[in-house]
C-alpha cells in the first residue's frame, strides 16, 4: 500500500509540475505579447510627438527668419533712403554723416565721398 501511495504521489506531482510548467510558459508567451504590444504603442506616441515638435520647432523657427528678415528690411529701407535723399541735398549734415558712418557696412550705400565734396558739405564735416 506504501509504495502505491509513493507512486501515486509521484505521478500526482509530476503532473502537477508538468501542468505548472504549462501555465508558466502560456504566462511567458502572454507577457511578452503584451510588452510587445505596449511597446508598438508606446513608439507610435512617441514618433507621434517627435513628429509634432519638429513641426512646431519647424513653424516657430519659420516665423523668427520672416521676423529677422522683415527687421533687416526695415533696417535696409531706413539707411537707403537717407543716402539717397542726401544726395539730392535735401538733409542736414547729421544725416550725411550717419550714412557715411554706415558706408562701410552697406557697399550698395550712396557714395558719399563725391556726394559731399559735389554739395559742397566737406568744408562743414
Amino acid at each position: 500500500m506504501f509504495t502505491q501511495e509513493a507512486a501515486a504521489r509521484l505521478e500526482y506531482e509530476a503532473d502537477l509540475r508538468q501542468q505548472l510548467a504549462r501555465q508558466a510558459a502560456a504566462h511567458s508567451d502572454h507577457l511578452v505579447s503584451a510588452l510587445r504590444d505596449q511597446k508598438t504603442k508606446l513608439q507610435a506616441v512617441f514618433e507621434r510627438q517627435l513628429i509634432d515638435g519638429v513641426q512646431q520647432e519647424k513653424e516657430r523657427m519659420n516665423e523668427e527668419i520672416i521676423a529677422i528678415t522683415n527687421r533687416v528690411n526695415s533696417i535696409e529701407a531706413a539707411v537707403e533712403g537717407p543716402c539717397r535723399v542726401f544726395i539730392s541735398g535735401i538733409f542736414p549734415r547729421p544725416i550725411a554723416i550717419n550714412c557715411c558712418l554706415l558706408k562701410p557696412f552697406d557697399s550698395h550705400c550712396c557714395n558719399m565721398g563725391s556726394a559731399i565734396n559735389q554739395t559742397g558739405l566737406s568744408r562743414h564735416l
